[in-house]
């Protein structure tokens, strides 16, 4: 059987906060990451609230690290960024940061 991108995202999240790294520093990595790929989007973190059913202070919380990404809300944001530029935006370079 072939495990779906959440439980991919998911092994991969788990042994990137397992590293020994401060688990601030990897949040604002992936938070870079994600506000790179909203740029790349051609979209305002207030399109992406909307788009996912969330507020614009969540979207700024998660592009500058101080709130974790719940795995399924991240899920969401790869999706809604591959839409809008075609490119496929892969789970694990987002945890592998």
């Amino acid at each position: 059987m072939t495990p779906t991108d959440k439980e991919l995202f998911a092994e991969m999240l788990n042994d990137f906060l397992n590293e020994q790294t401060s688990p601030t520093n990897k949040r604002e990595r992936i938070g870079l990451e994600l506000k790179n790929m909203r740029k790349q989007a051609k979209m305002t973190s207030q399109e992406v609230a909307a788009e996912i059913g969330t507020t614009h202070g969540t979207v700024y919380n998660y592009e500058n690290g101080s709130t974790k990404i719940p795995l399924e809300t991240a899920a969401k944001l790869l999706r809604l960024y591959h839409s809008k530029t075609g490119r496929k935006y892969s789970l694990d370079r987002l945890v592998r940061l």
